[in-house]
């Protein structure tokens, strides 16, 4: 499928900070000055004494705000934001949530002329989970005689440092694919979870494997540990079945060198599913019914079914031979 391909990056897609530069100012909900939180990536996080929502782990008690004063004149060419921040994630509660009419989802918004706001970006994307930078084009939309913006929410949001960049520079990048040369499965445990105070889901040591399991299995039919390479060549419905505990070790060639003056940056492309083990989730205990790549959507819509190509039977017959039944 065409839309499973890696696209072609356009001139336009990239957004290479040239000249970053900070907010010159930042407030939060209560008019604090919050200038000194975002300026860093150091771990402190803006809204950190936020009250929660009193019944969704994801949400905060009330509607909060981050007013930025961005500091510019005039009406770029270019106006960029790059955003480093996390959201405390909680998975079939923010499904609730939105259900229920509770969550607020972020939007951004800009002023309006008149002492008020207008909505620019919505919805305005976040980072979902651990720390992670998002980027967000404002490119003529912020109007040039009020150079503020703010993210409104009621979902646990933090930041950690926001930078801003109008340097129009082209960029025309040098794209280089390169496919995995190994891929290992194989069973390892749990990385130690460090303990944080930040707001923010927390990171994990790798080098510390915790044997222990946290989690309950789902029954069915994994893939046998060892190389899987030919499974991953192409997407197709050939998949890789693993398990919480497990890890798949990939390795690719270096490359070409990078000429002086530039720099590289990796991007993985992976086509695959996660099927939360949530007792709200659909088929949350068992492997199958397995996703491919045809169905619109899971559980399958009426009158959608596994695909009963021979070439999958002989695949899962070959391939998905560890025999995992749950635990009661």
């Amino acid at each position: 499928s065409d839309a499973l391909t890696p696209p072609p990056f356009r001139k336009e897609q990239i957004h290479t900070l040239v000249a970053p530069f900070h907010p010159r100012a930042a407030r939060d909900t209560d008019g604090r000055d919050v200038t000194q939180t975002i300026v860093a990536t150091d771990g402190r996080y803006t809204g950190e004494d936020l009250p929660h929502h009193p019944l969704y782990q994801g949400l905060t008690q009330e509607v909060h705000t981050l007013e930025l004063d961005l500091g510019i004149t005039g009406d770029p060419e270019r106006l960029v934001l790059a955003l480093h921040g996390g959201f405390w994630w909680s998975e079939a509660g923010n499904y609730s949530a939105s259900q229920s009419g509770a969550a607020v989802p972020p939007r951004l918004e800009v002023s309006d002329g008149a002492g008020g706001w207008r909505t620019a970006v919505a919805p305005f994307g976040f980072p979902g989970g651990r720390p992670k930078t998002v980027i967000c084009d404002l490119t003529h939309q912020v109007p040039a005689s009020d150079p503020r913006i703010r993210i409104v929410t009621n979902f646990r949001l933090h930041w950690d440092e926001i930078r801003i960049d109008t340097v129009a520079t082209p960029v025309t990048p040098v794209i280089h694919r390169l496919k995995p040369r190994s891929a290992e499965l194989r069973n390892r445990g749990y990385s130690r979870a460090i303990p944080t105070d930040a707001p923010v889901p927390g990171i994990f040591d790798y080098e510390t494997v915790e044997a222990g399991r946290p989690y309950a299995r789902m029954s069915g039919a994994y893939t046998r540990f060892g190389n899987v390479l030919p499974l991953l060549a192409t997407p197709d419905n050939r998949l890789v079945v693993m398990g919480h505990g497990e890890e798949l070790v990939l390795s690719f060639p270096a490359g070409p060198p990078v000429p002086a003056g530039w720099e590289r940056d990796v991007l993985f492309f992976s086509v695959g599913w996660d099927k939360d083990g949530d007792p709200k989730t659909a088929h949350h205990d068992t492997v199958d019914p397995l996703p491919f790549l045809e169905m619109t959507g899971y559980p399958y819509a009426d009158g959608e079914a596994y695909p009963g190509a021979d070439s999958l039977y002989s695949y899962a017959m070959e391939w998905n031979t560890r025999r995992i039944r749950r635990a009661p």
